[in-house]
């Protein structure tokens, strides 16, 4: 046939295809791409997963720092206030002040109870010197 009786017909689309399509290398190009944006999302999602802790863990940090300063408040507030511990034992929260007082009264109590230690007299005799002690009756 020669081009002139390879007439077109209006139907028919134009394709003039000089060369072979090479099947081979579009596919090779295909799965690279492919690849390349699966790495590239497996590290976009990876980076995204990061950041998120870092901030999940900032915010739960500063919660901690408001539980933390609400509980302070709290127990200072009870420093200076009368209430109850158990009711159960009878245990009771007394201002700190009156809680120092008491206790230096306790101390000072226990200190006066205490028997006094038994007091050491040098005795002179004949060559030798020695050490006797005497007790006190009421302390045995």
């Amino acid at each position: 046939m020669s081009d002139q009786e390879k007439q077109h017909h209006p139907d028919e689309p134009v394709v003039d295809i000089g060369e072979d399509i090479n099947v081979t290398t579009i596919l090779t190009v295909g799965v690279v791409t492919a690849l390349i944006v699966t790495v590239v999302v497996i590290v976009l999602v990876g980076l995204f997963h990061q950041a998120e802790s870092v901030y999940s863990t900032e915010i739960n940090a500063d919660l901690a720092d408001v539980k933390l300063i609400d509980l302070k408040r709290e127990q200072i507030g009870g420093l200076g206030s009368y209430d109850w511990v158990d009711r159960e034992t009878g245990a009771v929260s007394i201002p700190i002040e009156q809680a120092v007082e008491l206790t230096i009264a306790e101390l000072n109590a226990d200190r006066v109870a205490e028997p006094e230690p038994p007091v050491a007299v040098e005795v002179e005799g004949d060559d030798e010197v020695g050490v006797q002690v005497e007790e006190d009756e009421g302390h045995v």
